[in-house]
C-alpha cells in the first residue's frame, strides 16, 4: 500500500516539520524507522518512530524531548515513511 500524508505539528522536530509530505509504503517493522499510524485516541493519524516492537503492540516516540510515547497495535500501522517530499 503506498500513502502520502501531510506532517503537522512539531513532535518530530528536528527530522521532520510542519508542513512536510511524506510518502509511506507497507514494509516490515523496524526500530528506529519513521512509521504513519492510526491514533488510538482518536480518528487522526499520526508520524512517529518505532521505538520498539513487542508481540503484536507498536511502542510510538516522538523526536522532540517532552513528547509521550503512544502504544499502538501492529494492525494500526500503516506504513514506513520513504521520502520526504
Amino acid at each position: 500500500m503506498l500513502g502520502r500524508v501531510r506532517v503537522a505539528g512539531h513532535s518530530m522536530e528536528p527530522s521532520l516539520r510542519h508542513g512536510d509530505t511524506l510518502v509511506y509504503l507497507r514494509l516490515p517493522l523496524r526500530a528506529g524507522t519513521v512509521v504513519v499510524a492510526e491514533d488510538p485516541r482518536d480518528d487522526r493519524l499520526v508520524v512517529k518512530r518505532v521505538a520498539a516492537v513487542e508481540g503484536d503492540d507498536v511502542v510510538l516516540a516522538s523526536d522532540m524531548p517532552g513528547h509521550e510515547s503512544l502504544l499502538v497495535e501492529r494492525s494500526a500501522v500503516l506504513g514506513r515513511v520513504v521520502l520526504r517530499c
